[in-house]
């Protein structure tokens, strides 16, 4: 598969600000796993995040 990429391209995909920030995700003083044990991201009220839960605790214990 050849994929090309043009600068008119790449502006136009910038113009559609569908692109993640990682100001958005959280503070430059606070770290991913600060942003996930957060009030605003309490990983243990969705089916997902208990799953992120559970993955990272089986980290180390295979």
């Amino acid at each position: 598969m050849d994929l090309v990429f043009d600068d008119d391209l790449y502006v136009k995909f910038l113009a559609e600000k569908k692109t993640v920030y990682n100001s958005r995700l959280r503070a430059d003083d606070e770290t991913f796993f600060d942003a996930m044990l957060s009030k605003e991201a309490d990983l243990r009220t969705t089916p997902e995040g208990k799953q992120i839960i559970n993955i990272i605790q089986s980290i180390g214990n295979e």
